[in-house]
């Protein structure tokens, strides 16, 4: 299955649209893309029980209208509920991914890279994952995921929940 960067030839924010190549406009990306994939699964997810349930209805509404907007179908949703980004094995993630691996036409689509992994070895462990499958992961945040938004998100999340533990502990 091709690669949805294979038609990366310029630093242009322009994406196509899967059924009708037309240009989406404001579509968050770097690079011109065109989306190969038909098919979307969706994966949402917040961090602790002291946040908002309703985040997950607004990350996945959020992650339809993008799919939608780059004309593909949402074939079915994951959520973890309450769950750290730390944290490698969760149910809604696995399911995913299980899902993906049975639906070779379809993308993972997610609000933001955070949500998938906060962790930088887990999330580079996770794109290779997704890669082996002939897949893609797409955020409404940032569009396409190449290596690139890997390395330097997966780090900058790193960062994030080491010092987000040091001001909690020095809280307690």
């Amino acid at each position: 299955m091709p690669s949805i960067f294979a038609n990366a030839v310029t630093l242009k924010a322009v994406a196509l649209n899967a059924t009708t190549r037309e240009p989406i406009s404001g579509h968050p990306t770097i690079m011109r893309t065109t989306m190969t994939h038909e098919l979307a699964i969706i994966y949402a997810r917040y961090s602790s029980d002291l946040q908002r349930p309703h985040s997950i209805d607004d990350q996945i509404r959020e992650c339809r209208a993008y799919a939608e907007r780059l004309g593909m179908a949402v074939v079915a949703t994951f959520s973890d509920a309450a769950t750290s980004g730390t944290q490698i094995s969760r149910s809604g993630l696995d399911a995913a991914i299980e899902a993906l691996s049975a639906n070779p036409r379809a993308v993972l689509v997610a609000e933001a890279l955070d949500r998938l992994s906060c962790g930088q070895g887990h999330i580079a462990d996770l794109y290779d994952e997704v890669k082996f499958l002939g897949s893609e992961i797409v955020t409404v945040a940032k569009g396409p995921v190449s290596r690139m938004h890997v390395g330097f998100k997966g780090t900058m999340n790193a960062y994030y929940i080491d010092d987000l533990g040091k001001k909690t502990r020095r809280g307690l």
